[in-house]
């Protein structure tokens, strides 16, 4: 079992350079169990673990002291930050978990309730009968430990969610009727390959427990290591889990033996796939970063089901190439018709680039293949870097090289991470809008008000204050099914959950505060909208999507929309006006956004391909 598992989240996280009175209002607000405290002292950071009252009765109101001065943090009493995916046999009685360096939760062995054995019912879940759809589940097994060099069998079954171990956290309700087609696949994410075949398939039977399927695995590297299993349907991803068996040295005793299960629920399939699947899978050889493609298309006749491509080895640094591009972007001139014909041929230019540099040459020739022959594209990947809506298609035709359009121009294309259930449906009945009112953004508030216009025919619109402490406190009320930002945005470090939204008053909000009690926002699995626009030249930019989209979709939204880079300001409000007007119209997201795209395109002007969507590209909102 590991700490993820069984981690506490009724929790807030405070900054220790926060002042007194922003961090007290906040645990007053949002009355959390506990109150974890993130400390930075040049590259070490610390975090402490707190009692809401002994935080309260330590942030007594004061003027120009922060949280570190009224609680007097060091490092002396400060609680280890470990891997959420550690063993939770091997954890300290206090800890504060991470995935990936951001907070997902801590242990307390004084809140810790030992789990239910594998074959106890989870409440509220019956067992179905044979006859009838039932709720499901993927399990799998693999040793605890493992020597160095061995071979070991990791077998994968779905089963009723009923009979799945129940410590591996809250189920997605799931009827899969027998016929069902699962795909698995296994990702070694550090100290395994896999012998043989990475990818198989499970035909769901009317049993309770489908037979399993299974993979051979070996280790190559001591310590903790890390397997990823993947479950797909039609190259759409249903569900993922983590296994973390421990790697020992030949010579060494593995300890009581025995096989660990791992079961997650499974996200609904849906009856209606896009045209194409296209799955990025990172990987290293000797140091070196790099990916993978894996293609599905839903027309068997293409002979693409899970059919790889690659790999692509990055040669430098993709965070600084990809910041650079869209410098390089931000900096066009549009002040005259030459200089916006330049602007067109340098996006060209770069979308070729991209393309030719960036997809593997056996991927170019079969997007080229079918680059008329499908229209809907769905990108899993969870590197957080490439823009793929910017690849151009490239190909040849009688001996000759010939540009195509921008993939997003092309498709109706969107983005999701793998292992995350789409979310087929959205409803935008309750629609929160945050407007800074010290933006300086003239078409911010034609914006608002255009979205204040969209309260008919059972659609609400709340004005929430740009104000740190009232949006976590909407934020964690899980009210709303819809949220719009209108405003700037910045970026000020390499670590994307280090951008910002700027709020009222210069005050900010990052990826990492979508972290305890605040990710109740994925309650209503709501639509996130962030149009951080710039007027002219050098304005604040939401640059990197990948933080903001991640922990907003890690929360439970059900689509994430943004720029990769700094947006004029009147092409990004036409663009959110298009977009809703046609979502409510019932048109699909992905049709919506790439309609909406091509409604602004103007010659020069880069804001109608900045734009990126996270989303179940065939998604609509539900009246």
């Amino acid at each position: 079992m590991n700490l993820e598992s069984i981690a506490s989240t009724d929790f807030v996280l405070l900054q220790a350079d926060w002042p007194v009175d922003q961090a007290r209002d906040l645990v007053e607000a949002l009355l959390p169990a506990r109150v974890i405290v993130q400390r930075r002292e040049g590259n070490e950071e610390y975090f402490y673990l707190r009692s809401r009252d002994e935080t309260l009765a330590l942030l007594q109101p004061s003027t120009g002291v922060s949280v570190r001065e009224a609680m007097g943090l060091h490092e002396g009493g400060a609680v280890p930050a470990i891997d959420a995916l550690s063993s939770a046999d091997k954890a300290p009685d206090y800890c504060v978990l991470l995935v990936a360096n951001q907070v997902v939760g801590y242990f307390d062995v004084d809140e810790h309730v030992p789990s239910r054995t594998r074959g106890g019912t989870i409440p509220g879940t019956t067992t179905a009968t044979p006859e009838e759809p039932s709720e499901r589940s993927i399990e799998a097994e693999f040793p605890n430990t493992i020597r160095l060099n061995e071979m070991a069998s990791l077998t994968v079954s779905v089963v009723d969610s009923a009979s799945a171990d129940s410590a591996s956290g809250d189920r997605i309700p799931l009827a899969l009727s027998a016929g069902s087609l699962i795909d698995i696949l296994v990702q070694p994410k550090r100290g395994f390959v896999v012998e043989g075949p990475a990818e198989r398939s499970l035909t769901i039977s009317g049993a309770a427990e489908t037979l399993p399927v299974q993979f051979r695995l070996r280790a190559t590297e001591s310590g903790a290591g890390q397997i990823r299993v993947l479950a797909f349907n039609g190259g759409i991803a249903l569900g993922a889990l983590t296994l973390v068996p421990t790697v020992v040295e030949p010579d060494q005793e593995t300890g009581p033996s025995g096989r660990e299960a791992h079961a997650t629920a499974l996200a609904p399939i849906s009856v209606r796939l896009p045209d194409l699947s296209v799955l990025i899978e990172e990987t290293r050889v000797d140091g070196v970063r790099g990916f993978s493609m894996r293609i599905t298309a839903s027309n068997a006749s293409t002979n693409l089901n899970y059919k790889r491509y690659g790999p692509i080895f990055f040669q430098t640094d993709p965070g600084t190439y990809f910041e650079k591009l869209y410098t390089d972007i931000e900096r066009y001139s549009l002040k005259t018709q030459t200089d916006r014909a330049i602007a067109v041929r340098q996006l060209a230019a770069k979308g070729s680039h991209l393309f030719e540099t960036i997809v593997p040459i056996e991927a170019r020739q079969k997007l080229w293949e079918l680059r008329n022959s499908i229209s809907t594209v769905i990108i899993q990947s969870e590197e957080p870097w490439i823009p793929w809506e910017l690849c151009k298609l490239v190909g040849e035709e009688q001996g000759a090289v010939v540009e195509g359009p921008f993939l997003c121009e092309a498709f109706a294309l969107t983005r999701w991470i793998p292992g995350t259930g789409l979310k087929p449906s959205l409803t935008l009945n309750n629609i929160a809008l945050v407007v800074p009112r010290d933006s300086g953004l003239p078409y911010a508030v034609q914006e608002g008000d255009f979205i204040k216009s969209l309260a008919t025919g059972g659609h609400e619109v709340t004005s929430i204050s740009a104000d740190f402490l009232k949006l976590h406190e909407a934020l964690a009320s899980g009210e709303y099914d819809a949220w719009h930002f209108t405003g700037h945005g910045g970026y000020r470090d390499p670590d994307p959950n280090r951008s910002v939204m700027i709020l009222e008053d210069s005050k900010t909000f990052s990826p990492y505060n979508i972290a305890g009690v605040v990710k109740n926002l994925g309650k209503a699995r709501p639509l996130v909208f962030l149009n951080a626009c710039q007027i002219g030249r050098g304005g604040m930019t939401l640059t990197d999507i990948g933080g903001w989209a991640k922990q907003f979709l890690l929360a439970g939204a059900g689509a994430f929309i943004g720029a990769y880079w700094s947006v004029y300001d009147e092409p990004a409000y036409n663009f959110s006006r298009g977009l809703y007007q046609r979502l409510l119209d019932g048109k699909p997201i992905a049709q919506a956004a790439k309609e909406a795209r091509l409604a602004i395109r103007s010659s020069g002007d880069p804001t109608w391909l900045a734009y990126t969507i996270f989303a179940d590209p065939l998604a609509t909102v539900q009246t």
